[in-house]
């Protein structure tokens, strides 16, 4: 059967899942693009870089995201502190990885939601 595919526009710096990625204005603005199979209400995709979320998510894996400022508690999410983005599980008690080796990120007051997280792009 042929999955319909639908061209996206990437971001390749990643949203770090650990260690730090810094974005520059330059780079998260000037997006590639990419041809994936359809996901319903993704906006963009994003390369995964690092091994936070873990058993998850691995580092090079791409994720579909829907622009969003809301998240609801357990959803995973793409959030942005600076010029940094990260992806991490959104809980009441702050952000935190699957990987038990990284510590919850408390300390929020500076970080905004920029997406949810729908799903792996299978390739």
């Amino acid at each position: 059967e042929l999955i319909p595919l639908k061209n996206y526009p990437y971001i390749a710096a990643g949203a770090s899942a650990g260690t730090t990625s810094w974005l520059t204005e330059r780079d998260f603005f000037d997006l590639e693009s990419m041809d994936a199979p359809l996901k319903k209400g993704a906006d963009y995709i994003i390369k995964v870089s690092g091994d936070s979320m873990q058993p998850t998510f691995e580092g090079g894996d791409k994720v579909y995201v829907k622009k969003t400022y809301e998240l609801n508690y357990g959803d995973i999410g793409i959030f942005q502190r600076g010029n940094e983005l990260f992806i991490k599980e959104y809980r009441k008690d702050g952000m935190i990885s699957h990987n038990k080796k990284y510590k919850i990120i408390k300390d929020t007051e500076d970080v905004i939601i920029v997406g949810k997280v729908l799903g792996k792009v299978e390739e």
